[in-house]
C-alpha cells in the first residue's frame, strides 16, 4: 500500500497534466489545508546559475520540521465567500500565530510565499484520484514572485489582498537573527492526500468538496529563492527541497498552533487504470474499423 501511494505521488503531476490539462482557469478547484507539515534541506549559492546547476554551494543545512498551510484557489470566486480572491497561491508557516514574533527569535528556518492574486502561477492542476473521491491530487508551479517587505500580519491567508504578496525564507544557517526577504525565482508544490471523507457536491462553489483531514499524505515543495533582505550577509540564492507530511504540531516553535482547516475541492476525477485501458482499447478498435472501411 505504501509503495503504491509513493508511486501515485511521484507520477501524479504528469498524469494529471495529461488527463485534465494545466490551465489555471479550467477547473475552479481549491485547497485550503492547515494540518500538513514539512521538513527538508536548503542550500545557498552566490549565483542563480550555481543554484540551477547545484554547483558551488556556500552552505547547506536542514529545515527543522515546521507546520504548513496551503491555500490555493484556481479561479473559484465563490470559495470562502464574496470579497476573496478568485485565484490565489500560498504556501507558508503561520509565524504570526505567535503575534508576529519569529519562532523563538532564532533562525530555525521556515518558508513563506503569499501570492494573493496568483500572478506568479504558471500551472495549477487538481483532481480526485478515485471514483469515490476519497483521494485528492494537486500540483502547482510558479515563477518570479513579487518581493515585498512583509507577509500578511494577521488572520487567515484568505483575508489578504494582492498588495500583501510576499516572499520569506529563513535559511537556517544562523548568519543573522533576522528573516530573509526576497522573491521565489521558481517554486513547485505537489501532493497526494489519501483517506478523505468522500467528497460531496458543494452547490456554492460548484465542485465536489471534502472538508476532512486526510489519513496520509505524500508530497514535496522545491524551488529557488533569491534573498534580497536588508541583511546583506544572507543575500544570495537558496535552493530548497522539502517533503510534505501529515504531521502538524501545536506549539511546535514558540507559539505556532494548529488551526485545523481542511478543504479539498475539484470537479475532475482522474480515470482508473482499467478505465483508461478500456478507453484505449475502444479507440484502437475504432481506428481499426475505419481502416477496414477504407479498404
Amino acid at each position: 500500500m505504501k509503495l503504491a501511494r509513493s508511486i501515485s505521488s511521484l507520477a501524479f503531476a504528469a498524469t494529471l497534466t495529461l488527463l485534465v490539462g494545466t490551465s489555471a482557469t479550467a477547473q475552479g478547484g481549491y485547497v485550503y489545508n492547515e494540518t500538513f507539515g514539512y521538513t527538508g534541506s536548503v542550500t545557498r549559492y552566490n549565483s542563480l546559475g550555481d543554484a540551477q546547476t547545484n554547483t558551488g554551494a556556500l552552505y547547506s543545512g536542514a529545515f527543522q520540521h515546521r507546520d504548513l498551510t496551503l491555500y490555493f484557489v484556481d479561479n473559484n470566486a465563490a470559495f470562502n465567500g464574496a470579497g476573496y480572491p478568485p485565484s490565489a497561491a500560498q504556501f507558508l508557516t503561520y509565524w504570526y500565530a505567535n503575534g508576529g514574533v519569529t519562532p523563538a527569535n532564532t533562525n530555525h528556518s521556515f518558508i513563506q510565499m503569499a501570492d494573493d492574486d496568483a500572478a506568479s502561477v504558471t500551472s495549477m492542476s487538481m483532481a480526485w484520484l478515485d471514483p469515490a473521491r476519497t483521494s485528492f491530487g494537486f500540483n502547482a508551479t510558479g515563477a518570479n514572485t513579487v518581493a515585498v517587505p512583509d507577509c500578511p500580519s494577521s488572520g487567515s491567508p484568505a483575508t489578504a489582498d494582492a498588495s500583501n504578496d510576499c516572499g520569506r525564507l529563513w535559511n537556517g544557517d544562523n548568519v543573522s537573527p533576522s528573516a530573509s526577504l526576497g522573491s521565489f525565482i521558481n517554486w513547485t508544490v505537489t501532493f497526494s492526500a489519501f483517506g478523505l471523507t468522500p467528497a460531496v457536491f458543494n452547490p456554492t462553489t460548484g465542485v465536489f468538496e471534502s472538508a476532512s483531514a486526510p489519513a496520509s499524505v505524500t508530497g514535496s515543495m522545491f524551488g529557488i529563492f533569491q534573498n534580497t533582505s536588508e541583511t546583506t550577509a544572507d543575500n544570495g540564492f537558496y535552493r530548497y527541497d522539502l517533503a510534505i507530511d501529515n504531521l502538524n504540531l501545536p506549539g511546535e516553535f514558540n507559539g505556532e498552533s494548529v488551526f485545523g482547516t481542511n478543504d479539498f475541492g475539484s470537479t475532475d476525477v482522474v480515470p482508473e487504470p482499467a478505465t483508461m485501458t478500456l478507453l484505449a482499447t475502444g479507440l484502437a478498435g475504432l481506428a481499426a474499423s475505419r481502416r477496414r472501411k477504407k479498404a
